[in-house]
């Protein structure tokens, strides 16, 4: 039964290396490649799964802030962020279709991939006119999104990630809580509200892209578009 099945399989994917590259166009449709496109978002979830991804350490960090009082003096601080983890990466998903443009033998195709539902959680020790305030941020993100092209050759087959074409389309809706801070330390919520949305837009965010264009990499390495030529 196993050979006969592969047999088969060798038979259709023989059969689509001899069609044309226009005909395979003309056959391959925004439905394919949207459900390439899923089938490699499973296979990177995986990926995240099996690598300890989720949730993701954070790097510790050290950032300075400042603060000026109804006087007009201004005080510096800094804090040293650490423990800190990303969780969310498996809220991964395709935004929308895929864009499809024939150049020649490839099919150009760009579209945006997106989380739902991020989160991240840091510990912070503050040194500020030595009451050193300690506390917890947590960061919400809705709706982060990644834009992506992909070129697919119509004669093997072969899937390729652009490199430059990948990037950050939308950071997310960000809500930031501060916890911890104690009692007449309040009036430095906002300023660590507007540090930590620093962090997620100046540290976080390329972290999630530079892992998430390496695993597109891996995934789509792992998954065959010949299979939806073949069809």
């Amino acid at each position: 039964m196993k050979f006969a099945l592969c047999a088969a399989l060798v038979l259709v994917l023989a059969a689509s290396a001899n069609a044309k590259p226009a005909e395979v166009s003309a056959r391959v449709t925004g439905e394919e490649v949207n459900a390439y496109v899923d089938l490699v978002i499973e296979e990177v979830k995986r990926l995240m799964i099996e690598q300890g991804m989720e949730p993701y350490m954070l790097p510790d960090l050290v950032r300075g802030f400042s603060f000026t009082d109804l006087l007009g003096i201004t005080w510096h601080g800094e804090a040293s962020l650490t423990r800190g983890n990303l969780m969310g990466l498996l809220t991964l998903v395709r935004v929308g279709d895929m864009d499809i443009i024939p150049e020649g033998n490839n099919l150009i195709c760009k579209g945006r991939l997106g989380f739902t539902n991020l989160q991240f959680d840091y510990f912070f020790e503050a040194t500020f006119m030595d009451l050193g305030p300690t506390g917890e941020a947590i960061g919400i993100i809705k709706n982060t999104e990644l834009a992506v092209t992909i070129i697919i050759d119509l004669t093997t087959g072969a899937v390729t990630l652009v490199e430059e074409e990948f990037n950050i389309a939308n950071v997310g809706d960000i809500s930031i809580d501060i916890k911890g801070l104690g009692w007449g330390l309040n009036f430095l919520a906002e300023i660590f509200v507007n540090l930590f949305v620093d962090v997620f837009k100046g540290v976080i965010i390329w972290l999630i892209e530079d892992e998430v264009f390496r695993l597109l990499q891996q995934a789509i390495a792992n998954i065959a578009f010949g299979f939806f030529l073949a069809l």
